[in-house]
């Protein structure tokens, strides 16, 4: 499996993280790969299920299936997810 590395930081990702076939954009993992590899992220993610967590760079969501999906922020936003959020929140006010 090949693990993304960033041109700029040379930061490499973990390879718990596999890249998602439906959308291009997103990775995704199962739940206990993430409790095991990263137990405070994966408590983090469970505390605000199911609104999506940020954590300063990606945004995580808990799938129907079980996984934990991620993405970056500013395409999350871009894709227009956030505004879902958005509009679902204020419905429910």
């Amino acid at each position: 499996m090949k693990v993304k590395i960033c041109p700029n930081c040379g930061h490499g990702d973990h390879m718990m993280w596999r890249p998602r076939r439906s959308r291009v954009f997103c990775s995704y993992t199962r739940t206990d790969t993430v409790a095991w590899n990263r137990p405070k992220l994966m408590k983090a993610i469970r505390e605000v299920d199911p609104e999506p967590y940020y954590d300063g760079h990606f945004m995580y969501h808990i799938t129907k299936g079980d996984n934990v999906e991620r993405i970056e922020r500013e395409l999350w936003e871009y894709m227009g997810f956030g505004k879902e959020d958005q509009e679902r929140r204020v419905e429910a006010d």
